[in-house]
């Protein structure tokens, strides 16, 4: 995957990372299940009878299941190349982020568990999401390729921050037990934005500094290297999602 470019063993980042969204999206049923109330809702007190609460939290669960769900896809360099497929799940990924999941995020935030410090961390994780998602739909529209694919790296590395948010937890809880509940959640909070922007950012630059030798090896007439990504490859990533971006002017 994309996302793990500059990491060794990144298939098996790849696969905890894909096995941790599936995880997120089948405790997420927890919230829909009328015979029990979650565990986080009951610690909402009266909240979470609030209906505008209620409607903002519930449209964050789904909006953002949505975009674990379509990430992968667009992503993976074999399936970036279909681009009706990746065009489609596009659409689909940045209208959810955009438009639902990001914005909820920032109102959810407000009444973060852990006080101010949680809160502080969750806006800002929002923020960045959002911004990083918009400016990827900007430089398609712009034809700007190549700072597309960088921006949508950024973005779904900002999404994959819930993943990094629960390891953190109970990496913590287990393995530095003198923390308090709120103490570990408010680290975990701050630690898992570390986590995404380092990972984001260290991935562009692998990336593309692979992409880089690999338009030099073709210049020159040499065979192109098995594990790079090409100008080529970056071109059809963005490419097929400028299309269904077109919806959103």
């Amino acid at each position: 995957m994309l996302l793990f470019a500059s990491f060794r063993f990144r298939s098996c980042w790849t696969v905890l990372f894909l096995l941790g969204s599936a995880g997120i999206v089948v405790s997420l049923w927890a919230y829909f299940d009328n015979d029990r109330t979650a565990t986080f809702l009951l610690e909402k007190g009266p909240l979470r009878h609030d209906a505008f609460w209620q409607t903002a939290f519930y449209l964050h669960l789904v909006s953002s299941t949505v975009c674990l769900l379509s990430g992968p896809a667009l992503m993976f360099r074999r399936l970036i190349r279909h681009r009706r497929f990746h065009r489609w799940i596009g659409y689909l990924h940045l209208n959810s982020v955009l438009w639902m999941a990001a914005p909820t995020g920032l109102m959810l935030s407000v009444n973060a568990k852990g006080g101010v410090l949680s809160a502080i961390g969750f806006a800002i994780t929002g923020m960045l999401w959002w911004l990083a998602t918009w400016q990827g739909y900007r430089s398609a529209r712009g034809c700007r390729y190549a700072e597309h694919a960088k921006w949508m790296i950024r973005s779904y590395s900002l999404a994959l921050g819930a993943v990094w948010f629960r390891l953190l937890q109970i990496a913590m809880a287990y393995g530095i037990p003198i923390l308090t509940g709120k103490e570990t959640y408010v680290a975990s909070v701050w630690l898992s934005l570390v986590a995404s922007l380092l990972v984001a950012e260290s991935s562009v630059i692998a990336l593309f500094r692979q992409s880089e030798k690999a338009v030099e090896h073709q210049r020159r007439g040499d065979q192109r290297p098995a594990d790079s990504i090409s100008g080529e490859a970056l071109t059809s990533l963005s490419v097929s999602v400028s299309p269904s971006v077109e919806v959103l002017s």
